[in-house]
């Protein structure tokens, strides 16, 4: 996902939503430096994005749970997933 950032970024995520039709929308966001305004990026491409909820769906799924949103948050150094049902 880090395709399309700088080698040097201050914060990125990826937001996923699932609409009552199950269609998933995807945004890309980013914060380069501390204290600048969010910006967009287009990763080099969807694939491994979308493998990533492919695969979180399945696990929600497994676990009976359906959800509506995901976010995958991630600098250099950590990444963070939260999702809301």
């Amino acid at each position: 996902m880090w395709e399309g950032l700088p080698d040097s970024f201050y914060s990125a995520w990826v937001e996923y939503s699932r609409s009552a039709s199950n269609e998933v929308s995807l945004s890309y966001k980013c914060i380069l430096v501390e204290g600048s305004e969010v910006t967009t990026f287009q990763p080099a491409d969807d694939l491994y994005p979308a493998q990533c909820i492919e695969q979180l769906s399945s696990y929600l799924e497994a676990s009976k749970r359906n959800w509506k949103s995901c976010k995958i948050e991630f600098n250099p150094q950590t990444a963070a997933i939260t999702y809301e049902y």
